[in-house]
């Protein structure tokens, strides 16, 4: 267990190291339902490099955390046991914090959504979910080395008293030899007693210093960062699908409190969403949307989800075709690029059979046919979550065949 073999209690076979974490990574992707995502060759590559990353992250760790070790001159297995996973853990966070948080300042907040092509909703918790599989993987790693550390304590005193029987059956000088094992045996026992003395020194100062980080940043949340508390107390509430309502206020309250939140934009789509798809309240919900698009630019992350939702609205709920081809009009020109520009195409032929302008709806399905024949696309439920992928060409002729019954 010394020097670097102190790492020997995390098993770090790197082959299985690999396969368990793209293990638990995929297991994770099918409990939250989001496996369909992995069909799509932007979403699995990212996932690709995070696998690749968080691998580089483990070998770098274990050079660094070696290195520490041999700084320090602490050579007991208490003292590896939280600093490897430790060490991981911040260079996961600062890598989270490049990937996230600058990514949003250089590139825009909308940039993860543009370049996995897929849905907010969808793009934060396939994130998320890379990264719970990270924290979990060293939970799991931790847990297994704290298995093998024990053993170890109990391994070194068994091995002390069998050395001592094995002399007394072997050795015909037992009595010669005695005194020079148990001597061997002291110097050993003192020596591990003072790494332990060491390793338990700054175990504690460690736990102190996390103790007082935790309280910093509680502290900073609550007095300089309330909105933020706010904002994820209404998520929470909606999570529990019981009484939107109530997020519905602590977000109107949120907004109405602090006027100059970084994220309001986020909070008033937000608003407008629990009106249209938990409260039921179609008018309302269409004012909002439209009122969130008049006061935020396009650069907004959440602009193009309003627009989608307006167009699903109008016709679906409000039945409002003349709204629907405006809204659509607009998202078509907005994002040239939108993964929803085959949808906006498929409610602009509805909303002209709406309105019986037949002429029109054939100008769009041959357009339509044009751009995406042979295509896919993506379909989401309520909640704005992936949940089948279809060939474009099959939507399109259910269009059509209701087209033809107009005729």
């Amino acid at each position: 267990m010394r020097r670097t073999g102190l790492l020997k209690i995390y098993d770090l076979e790197w082959k299985w190291h690999f396969l368990f974490y793209l293990l638990l990574f995929l297991a994770l992707t099918i409990l939250r339902k989001q496996a369909l995502v992995l069909f799509f060759f932007r979403p699995a590559m990212a996932a690709t490099f995070l696998l690749v990353l968080f691998h580089i992250i483990c070998r770098g760790s274990k050079s660094l955390t070696d290195y520490i070790v041999q700084k320090t001159k602490i050579i007991y297995p208490s003292f590896v046991l939280w600093l490897y996973p430790t060490v991981i853990l911040l260079k996961i966070a600062f890598f989270a914090f490049i990937l996230i948080i600058l990514s949003r300042n250089l590139w825009g907040r909308g940039f993860f959504s543009s370049l996995l092509k897929l849905n907010g909703q969808e793009t934060t918790s396939f994130i998320s979910t890379c990264f719970s599989a990270m924290i979990i993987f060293v939970a799991f790693q931790f847990v297994f080395a704290s298995y093998r550390v024990i053993r170890w304590i109990a391994a070194s005193s068994y091995r002390r008293v069998a050395t001592l029987n094995l002399l007394e059956a072997t050795d015909e000088n037992f009595s010669a030899t005695i005194d020079n094992t148990v001597k061997e045996l002291k110097r050993e026992t003192d020596y591990l007693k003072e790494q332990r003395n060491k390793a338990a020194k700054i175990n504690r100062i460690a736990l102190i210093i996390l103790f007082l980080c935790l309280i910093m940043g509680s502290l900073w949340l609550i007095f300089y960062r309330p909105a933020v508390i706010l904002y994820y107390r209404a998520e929470f509430q909606l999570k529990t699908f019981v009484n939107p309502a109530t997020a519905y206020n602590t977000l109107e309250h949120l907004s109405s409190k602090f006027p100059d939140y970084r994220y309001l934009d986020s909070v008033k789509y937000r608003m407008a969403w629990i009106l249209d798809r938990r409260m039921n309240k179609s008018n309302q919900a269409f004012d909002a949307y439209v009122d969130f698009i008049e006061n935020y630019s396009p650069d907004s992350v959440w602009i193009d989800e309003a627009l989608i939702n307006l167009v699903y609205l109008t016709l679906d709920k409000l039945n409002r075709p003349e709204q629907t081809l405006k809204w659509s009009k607009k998202y078509l020109e907005l994002y040239p690029d939108g993964i929803m520009r085959p949808h906006m195409h498929l409610y602009r032929i509805r909303a002209y059979a709406r309105l019986s302008d037949l002429k029109s709806a054939e100008k769009e399905i041959k357009l339509a046919k044009n751009r995406y024949s042979g295509k896919t696309i993506q379909i989401f439920n309520k909640e704005d979550r992936l949940v089948e992928i279809i060939n474009f060409d099959d939507a399109l002729k259910v269009e059509i065949s209701q087209i033809k019954g107009l005729k």
